[in-house]
C-alpha cells in the first residue's frame, strides 16, 4: 500500500493492489443470460483501480442506526401480509430434501409455464431488451462468486413491462421488469443494481424460493408436480416473500456487495429515496403512470426505512480492513457497461 497522505485514515489511502486476476471474468455464456457460479472466480488483490473515480471510500460507510432517523419507530413498520399465506422458517429449509438438480428441473418447467401464462407471455426476453439481459447477467458475474450452493445454474430474464420489479423462481431463474431498469430516480448507479440482483440471487441461494415447493409437498397440499405451482410461483413475482426473508435476503445482499467491492452504502441510499418516495407522493411525479407500480411495491416488500436501517447494521458489522475504496458506477448504469470492462 502506499503510505497515507497528510496523516489520513488509513480507509482513505489509495489503494495500489490492484490485480485484474480480482475482477471475475465474464463466461461467453452470458450471451444467454447464463451464469453457472462453477465458472466464475476471483484471484487476489483489490478488482476496483486505482484510477477509478465513481466510488465510495471506506471511510464514508459508517452508519449509527440507534440515532439514524431511519432506525426510529421501526415498531410501526409492520411485518408483511401476504395473500400467499406460508411461514417458512428456517428449519425447514435446512431439512430440504429437494436436490439442486432436481430444483433445477421443477425450475425450467415453472419457466415454460410462465412463458405460456397470460401476464408474461410475448414479454420475456425480447429481443428490444438483449442489451439489458446480458448487462443483467455480466453484473451478475461477481456476486455468484460468494453463493453458497455452487450447483445452481443461474437464468436471467427480462419481463418488457413497465412494473417496476424484480423477482426470482426455483431453479436460479430470476427476471428484472423494464419498469425497474428504466424508471428514472429509482436506481441511480451500478451499485444499486448489483444490490437489487444480489437480493434476488439470495432469495435462490437462502432456499426461500424452493421452501415454498418444499413446504407445500412436505404438508400435502400438492403432489409435486411443478405444473400445480404455477399459479403461485407466478403470484409471488406480486406478493414474494416475509419480512423474514426480505431481511435475510438483504442481510446477505449487503455481504455480497462488499465481498465483489461494488458499494454498500448506495445500497442504503436507495432504500432511503424509496421512504421518501413512499412518504412523498409528490415526488413520484403526481400523474407519473408508474405511481400504482410503485404503490404496489412498497405494499408487499419491507418498508424501506426497515431496509436501509438493516442494510446499515450489516454495513457496520462486515466491513473490512482491506478495502479501501467501493465501486459506484454511475456511468456504467447510465450505458449500461460493466464495472468488468470499463471502470470511470
Amino acid at each position: 500500500k502506499k503510505k497515507k497522505k497528510g496523516g489520513g485514515d488509513e480507509d482513505d489511502e489509495d489503494d495500489d493492489a490492484y490485480s485484474k486476476s480480482a475482477e471475475p471474468k465474464i463466461p461467453a455464456s452470458v450471451e444467454n443470460g447464463r451464469v453457472d457460479p462453477r465458472d466464475v472466480s476471483r484471484g487476489s488483490g483489490r478488482a476496483v483501480k486505482p484510477s477509478a473515480k465513481e466510488v465510495d471510500k471506506a471511510s464514508e460507510l459508517s452508519f449509527s442506526p440507534d440515532t439514524d432517523p431511519y432506525c426510529q419507530n421501526q415498531g410501526r413498520l409492520t411485518d408483511i401480509v401476504k395473500s400467499v399465506g406460508y411461514d417458512i422458517d428456517r428449519e425447514l429449509r435446512k431439512a430440504a430434501s429437494i436436490a439442486d438438480a432436481e430444483e433445477e428441473k421443477i425450475g425450467e418447467e415453472l419457466y415454460a409455464e410462465l412463458l405460456a401464462s397470460p401476464k408474461f407471455r410475448g414479454k420475456v426476453d425480447t429481443p428490444s431488451m438483449a442489451d439489458a439481459r446480458r448487462y443483467i447477467a455480466e453484473l451478475a458475474v461477481p456476486l455468484l462468486v460468494s453463493v453458497q450452493r455452487k450447483g445452481i445454474v443461474y437464468d436471467f430474464h427480462t419481463v418488457d413491462d413497465d412494473d417496476i420489479n424484480a423477482f426470482a423462481m426455483p431453479g436460479g431463474h430470476i427476471y428484472f421488469y423494464r419498469g425497474i431498469l428504466e424508471a428514472p430516480k429509482r436506481i441511480e448507479n451500478e451499485a444499486q443494481i448489483a444490490g437489487v440482483l444480489a437480493h434476488e440471487i439470495n432469495h435462490i441461494d437462502r432456499r426461500h424460493t424452493i421452501a415454498i415447493f418444499e413446504y407445500l409437498k412436505r404438508i400435502g397440499t400438492i403432489s409435486g408436480q411443478a405444473e400445480e405451482m404455477g399459479p403461485v410461483i407466478i403470484g409471488m413475482a406480486r406478493h414474494p416473500f416475509s419480512t423474514k426473508q426480505e431481511d435475510e435476503s438483504d442481510q446477505f445482499a449487503v455481504k455480497f456487495l462488499m465481498a465483489a467491492e461494488y458499494s454498500p452504502k448506495q445500497f442504503v441510499t436507495m432504500w432511503q429515496n424509496w421512504d421518501s418516495l413512499d412518504k412523498n407522493p409528490k415526488k413520484r411525479g403526481g400523474n407519473d403512470p408508474i405511481t400504482d407500480e410503485i404503490e404496489e411495491l412498497l405494499n408487499t416488500h419491507s418498508h424501506p426505512a426497515r431496509r436501509a436501517c438493516n442494510a446499515m447494521r450489516v454495513v457496520n458489522a462486515n466491513k473490512p480492513k482491506a478495502v479501501s475504496r467501493y465501486y459506484v458506477g454511475t456511468t456504467n448504469y447510465r450505458e449500461k457497461q460493466v464495472r468488468a470492462r470499463k471502470q470511470y
